[in-house]
């Protein structure tokens, strides 16, 4: 560790706040990212690939640290630090802050914010740059694995919903029309539902104590939640493989739990009453049209109930075609199953690794 050195961060390191989003938005061109979210296309780019950027404002992780996939052009809400790059490595600087970010130079304001004057008096304790780099390659290994496995299951999921588009949209198999023995129906006609209700919050841990638990949109995107949160106090239960619904501002976000799971009030749980779920996860991602009247419908905080969950309109095919497209898609739920289960793994190795190689305890070969 003699060989590390401490160095603030402006003495290697030029600091700049993103700009205002253009007034155009162009249909394709240079992603438009505020640090935590991309909001459209812009005609020209202020951040270059491979640029280190902090998250200083807004309601997206305040202090997270992460890099510039491509060219991009940044926001006002972060900043890019254009680091010398004989000093540290921009992927290395990135890794850093992976483990403890940069939150706690929030300057406490009425809004979140990270200003470039605290920015620059942060101080580094650097390894020498070819440790640097050999650290990096160890822990992007493992990234880049888990990246591939994303693309993979994105390609499953287009596969998946062109599928379902093609049955029960397009009716290609059944002529190009709704076959007659089809009925239309409410949602409660072939699901259960459970909304969710939150344990007391000085029940709810991240230290892997009790139950997981899911509450809210924070845990949704892909097509398995990520677990955060665990509770002691079990309230309202989601059977495994369980249709997750947010039901809370953005209404309409779903996703399929792995667990049995505790789930709080911004959630439902939602299962097909005769086999598997994967007919119903589908149906349910097509139905945003009606999910959007809930979240645009002037209240303060949109929101969908039970009773409108339930009652929710939908075509009813046969139980037995939709058994047939659940079994076709079987192949399809295993994969993505299977390699989600290998990302979680490669995530916990790399996130045992990044502590260890941080702090010199581990030389990487």
């Amino acid at each position: 560790m003699s060989e590390w050195k401490e160095i603030k961060l402006e003495d290697f390191a030029s600091l700049k706040y993103g700009k205002l989003p253009p007034k155009e938005i162009v249909p394709s061109g240079y992603p438009i990212w505020s640090g935590y979210k991309y909001v459209g296309s812009a005609e020209t780019f202020n951040c270059p690939k491979d640029t280190p950027i902090v998250v200083a404002r807004g309601v997206g992780g305040t202090g997270d640290v992460k890099i510039a996939k491509e060219d991009c052009f940044l926001t006002n809400l972060s900043i890019s630090v254009s680091l010398k790059e004989e000093i540290c490595n921009p992927h290395f600087f990135t890794y850093y802050f992976a483990k403890d970010n940069l939150r706690y130079l929030d300057s406490g304001s009425a809004q979140s914010q990270i200003t470039i004057d605290a920015l620059k008096k942060v101080i580094l304790k650097l390894p020498p740059l070819q440790r640097q780099k050999k650290i990096v390659a160890a822990l992007s290994s493992l990234d880049e694995k888990i990246e591939t496995n994303r693309k993979i299951n994105a390609r499953l999921e287009e596969l998946a919903q062109a599928l379902f588009k093609s049955w029960f949209i397009d009716f290609e198999p059944f002529g190009g029309k709704m076959p007659e023995d089809w009925k239309t129906g409410i949602l409660s006609d072939i699901a259960n539902i459970i909304m969710g209700q939150s344990p007391k919050g000085e029940c709810i841990n991240s230290n892997q104590h009790g139950m997981i638990f899911y509450q809210g949109k924070t845990e949704f995107g892909d097509r398995f939640p990520s677990v955060k949160n665990f509770t002691t106090s079990i309230t309202r239960v989601a059977p495994v493989n369980s249709v997750l619904l947010s039901v809370r501002a953005p209404v309409g976000d779903v996703n399929i739990t792995l667990n049995e799971c505790c789930i709080g009030r911004g959630i439902a749980s939602i299962d097909y009453k005769y086999g598997s779920n994967s007919f119903l996860f589908l149906l349910l991602k097509n139905k945003t049209d009606y999910f959007d009247i809930f979240d645009k419908g002037g209240t303060v905080f949109g929101c969908i109930n039970k009773k409108s969950l339930e009652e929710m309109p939908i075509f009813l095919p046969t139980t037995s075609t939709i058994a047939s497209f659940n079994e076709m898609l079987h192949p399809i739920d295993v994969e993505l199953e299977r390699r989600n289960n290998e990302s979680a793994r490669l995530a916990a190795l790399r996130d045992a690794l990044l502590p260890k190689l941080m702090s010199g305890e581990l030389i990487p070969e």
